[in-house]
């Protein structure tokens, strides 16, 4: 009931799709794609596949997901029944994105772990605080004062 293809940056987005049109079919309850250079096209296709499938852990931590990628997974979050613990750490994922992963978290009612450690939160923004209030979010270690190095 466990699939894990972590650091596995052969599969990107083409990869998970295909994953994605498969899930609602599978018995997998732990699907780990941390590290898979997913990127944000995925995200809703993923999402429409956990509100007919039986995951209720799935990692998407560092794939770059950003904003974007968090607003597709938070605006099915409600509908996930079986999804408990959903892991995006080190995302770039800003305050647009906690903001809905936010409201999506306070939505459903099977989601007990939302792990945004490490993305680009304010430690001090009343979302950051909201997350963190609800006792069902990480939020620690954000690198919001972190700039990526460009490549000369």
């Amino acid at each position: 009931t466990t699939l894990c293809l972590s650091a596995n940056n052969k599969i990107g987005p083409r990869g998970a799709i295909a994953l994605a049109a498969a899930l609602p079919e599978t018995r997998v309850a732990t699907l780990r794609l941390d590290g898979c250079a997913l990127g944000p096209t995925p995200c809703g296709r993923l999402a429409v596949a956990l509100t007919r499938s039986a995951v209720a852990c799935l990692d998407l931590s560092a794939n770059e997901i950003g904003d974007l990628g968090a607003w597709e997974l938070a605006w099915r979050l409600p509908e996930c029944a079986e999804l408990r613990e959903l892991r995006l750490a080190v995302n770039e994922i800003e305050e647009d994105g906690a903001s809905e992963l936010l409201t999506g978290l306070l939505s459903s009612t099977s989601l007990t772990m939302l792990d945004l450690r490490g993305n680009r939160l304010d430690k001090d923004s009343s979302t950051t605080d909201e997350l963190r209030a609800t006792q069902r979010a990480n939020v620690h270690f954000q690198r919001s004062g972190y700039v990526l190095p460009t490549a000369d």
